[in-house]
């Protein structure tokens, strides 16, 4: 929020700098056509104003004094439109970076506790307990489809509900990296043997860069 009113502070403050000069020039300009009215109803006399050649030199005169007073002026509007132009680029860039550093500390906390989650579900004793019957037991057993039910019933569902930005929850076996259970029941049964999460993961909790994913036809995280 205060990135927000600080961005939108320094684009009013840009724009008033902008906006000075523009006014000053204008006025001037307005004040310098009359006092030229009044210098050239002076001069008119001295200068023979009926005849051409004095009335160009009239002319001349009046657009000199015009130049000399107004080039100054639009130099500094110049300056001032350059420096208010950099300050909005600047306060700009600044803003982005800042969202960008504040969204990469935000993610990164969401990693972290994702993965602190992750680990207390997998310390679950009955987790472990029906774990030990999906690696042991051959898949058409009733016992093994019991404790897969329940792992991703009472389990795996309710923590992937309860952790928003969650797509799936699965659990891999160690030897071939087959998916034993899972959220998704379509993806139970599939092998992930080559993927980086599952290798690096037999070592320790691992979180794969973001890659596409072919499964979900999309950027993923695992």
């Amino acid at each position: 929020m205060h990135e927000k009113v600080g961005f939108i502070k320094a684009t009013v403050i840009g724009g008033i700098f902008f906006l000075i000069p523009l006014a000053i020039v204008s006025l001037m300009v307005g004040k310098l056509v009359g006092v030229m009215r009044g210098v050239a109803s002076s001069l008119a006399p001295l200068l023979a104003v009926h005849t051409p050649i004095g009335t160009i030199v009239l002319n001349l005169l009046a657009l000199l004094v015009i130049l000399l007073a107004v080039v100054p002026l639009l130099i500094t509007g110049i300056v001032f439109y350059a420096n208010a132009r950099e300050t909005i680029i600047q306060s700009t860039f600044d803003h982005i970076s800042s969202i960008s550093v504040l969204r990469e500390a935000e993610f990164n906390r969401w990693v972290e506790d994702n993965k602190r989650r992750l680990r207390e579900l997998v310390r679950r004793p009955l987790i472990r307990a029906f774990t030990v019957d999906l690696v042991s037991l051959p898949s058409s057993d009733p016992v093994y489809q019991a404790a897969r039910t329940k792992i991703r019933e009472d389990h795996l569902l309710p923590t992937l509900e309860e952790e928003k930005g969650l797509q799936e929850l699965f659990i891999l076996g160690a030897g071939e990296g087959q998916i034993l259970v899972s959220t998704l029941k379509k993806n139970e049964g599939m092998f992930r043997e080559s993927e980086p999460y599952f290798i690096e993961g037999l070592s320790g909790t691992f979180v794969q860069n973001v890659y596409y994913s072919l499964l979900m036809e999309k950027p993923a995280i695992t």
